[in-house]
């Protein structure tokens, strides 16, 4: 029996993730969640690919939107039907950085969650994250109106006066950034669902904030109380994301792709996987780190 899931957020890249899902079936099942927005026949080289599967329950995924965290949970559900042990979450633009089984033995060296995060509070560093979660954001609503100057503009509209408004946060919660990227447990799978489906307070307060991804995992683990949902509060007044990665290498711009000049650099680290990397850029990296790792 497999004890790994392998749960993966994709939307472009059909040719890298067949790459990836083919070097991580090696220890695991693959869920993928493609964006609704895709034509997923671009993906049909991976669906007879055996222990990879396709979730039907697709989202249309908008940036720093709560439907990240929809696509995300529905992943959770659905990989919930076997009885792994650990859940690895993905994007369809990440790619190994270590040997499968070194992969595998680090994600089951223990029962943990791999979840960093930082306290946000009102001081200067932080300020920008309560923002993020205390004013109101309807990016779910923006991808719906389209590209369209016109579009932009009511978009803009809207932003300016939606972020006027301030909700009624919970002074007993503790709020915690950081990156969804991340291997959790299977108790804590279980409760993320349930969270989810019946509305909690973080959930509710989240759904309308900005980038909720990135805060949903860490806020409800560490206010659930339940000592194997853990997760590793970093002592930060530092800012960005790249600060708080899980199991990844990430470039402190969050969109540089790396490339071969970058091998020894990741090759060195402890993670074991890097994002972001693509075709364009990225090939020769990966076939060197193929051929270092296969």
């Amino acid at each position: 029996m497999n004890r790994i899931a392998f749960i993966i957020l994709a939307h472009n890249e059909p040719e890298l993730l067949l790459r990836t899902a083919c070097r991580l079936i090696k220890i695991g099942d693959v869920y993928i969640h493609i964006d609704a927005k895709t034509d997923i026949s671009s993906f049909k080289a991976l669906r007879d690919i055996e222990r990879v599967y396709f979730i039907n329950d697709r989202v249309s995924v908008n940036w720093a939107g709560w439907s990240m965290v929809s696509a995300t949970v529905n992943l959770f559900k659905a990989a919930r039907c076997k009885p792994y042990d650990k859940f690895v979450l993905l994007s369809g633009q990440d790619y190994p950085i270590k040997g499968v089984n070194h992969i595998k033995d680090a994600i089951l060296s223990d029962d943990l969650n791999v979840v960093n995060g930082v306290l946000v509070n009102r001081k200067p560093s932080q300020l920008k994250y309560f923002n993020h979660i205390s004013r109101y954001y309807f990016y779910d609503i923006h991808g719906v109106l389209g590209s369209s100057l016109a579009a932009k503009s009511i978009r803009r509209l809207f932003h300016f006066f939606s972020t006027r408004f301030r909700k009624k946060i919970d002074a007993s919660v503790r709020w915690v950034h950081g990156s969804q990227w991340c291997v959790i447990n299977r108790s804590s799978l279980d409760y993320l669902v349930s969270s989810y489906d019946n509305r909690n307070e973080i959930t509710k307060i989240l759904k309308y904030g900005f980038a909720p991804d990135e805060y949903f995992i860490q806020t409800q683990l560490e206010n659930s109380k339940n000592p194997s949902h853990n997760i590793n509060l970093i002592d930060s007044e530092s800012t960005g994301t790249f600060i708080k990665a899980n199991i990844h290498v990430i470039d402190k711009s969050l969109s540089k792709y790396y490339s071969l000049s970058d091998l020894d650099y990741l090759v060195k680290s402890d993670k074991l996987f890097v994002r972001k990397v693509n075709y364009k850029y990225s090939k020769t990296l990966l076939d060197k780190l193929d051929e270092i790792f296969e």
